[in-house]
């Protein structure tokens, strides 16, 4: 009886894992989320935990983004391929940076100034 409670743990620890995917990581958290809006909501209100999880997450080093679950990846979806050509054309992407690398230019500023 103990190792079917143990397989049904597990069954459901799988199926959360696809439920939500995203999961915190920081730290001992185990939130998860549906969907990376959510992950970024959790860390833009989480205080300096929530900094650590944008860190990650702008520097590309978060867990979420080095496991695509089946999807294509970030880079291959900002190409695209005209009709008939076969070669992918880059496609520029906008110059405003994501809130996570303004967080983070704000915070190594903040640092430089008490350290100097």
């Amino acid at each position: 009886m103990l190792s079917l409670r143990g397989e049904m743990r597990e069954v459901e620890r799988e199926a959360e894992r696809r439920l939500r995917p995203f999961a915190c990581g920081v730290g001992d958290c185990q939130r998860r989320y549906k969907n990376m809006n959510g992950l970024r909501y959790h860390y833009q209100h989480s205080g300096d935990h929530g900094a650590i999880g944008l860190a990650l997450l702008a520097s590309g080093q978060h867990e979420c983004l080095q496991h695509t679950h089946g999807k294509s990846s970030a880079a291959s979806s900002r190409q695209s391929t005209p009709l008939g050509s076969g070669q992918p054309i880059p496609v520029t992407t906008p110059s405003t940076p994501t809130y996570a690398q303004q967080y983070l230019r704000a915070q190594q500023q903040r640092s430089r100034r008490r350290g100097a």
